[in-house]
């Protein structure tokens, strides 16, 4: 599971400082950080797993899943994606399509803790749902 932390912080950090060159050096949009955070979901979620799948079917044709491991990593990215992707469209307080100050500390502490909260399940409380069996 150490692995997957080490990948998440670089994947990141990549993609946090392109995200903030083009903001810093291209036209005014303020949906542009949404629309790439989102397109980034799209692609890890529909392009990474289907590749990893259909190589990984090709190379040890039979491959074993740990559904409690994979149910956690599905529920946690869902309910991220909605508070930072959809939810901000159906806020009153703001323009559609943004939070307010308070709104925007409130999505982000909770984004937080359930960031943590997964980070804890899988590093400590569930670590074996998050690690190939036959590895060991």
């Amino acid at each position: 599971p150490y692995g997957t932390l080490v990948l998440t912080i670089a994947v990141t950090a990549i993609e946090v400082s392109i995200i903030v060159s083009i903001m810093l050096h291209g036209a005014n949009n303020p949906t542009l950080a949404r629309e790439s955070v989102f397109s980034t979901v799209m692609i890890t979620s529909t392009g990474v797993v289907g590749m990893c799948l259909t190589l990984g079917g090709w190379r040890h044709r039979k491959q074993a899943i740990v559904r409690q491991g994979t149910s956690a990593y599905l529920a946690v990215l869902v309910a991220l994606s909605v508070m930072t992707l959809i939810l901000p469209t159906y806020t009153k307080t703001t323009d559609p399509g943004t939070f307010s100050a308070a709104q925007l500390g409130f999505v982000s502490v909770l984004s937080v803790l359930l960031y943590a909260g997964f980070l804890f399940a899988q590093t400590v409380r569930h670590r074996d749902d998050f690690i190939d069996a036959q590895a060991h």
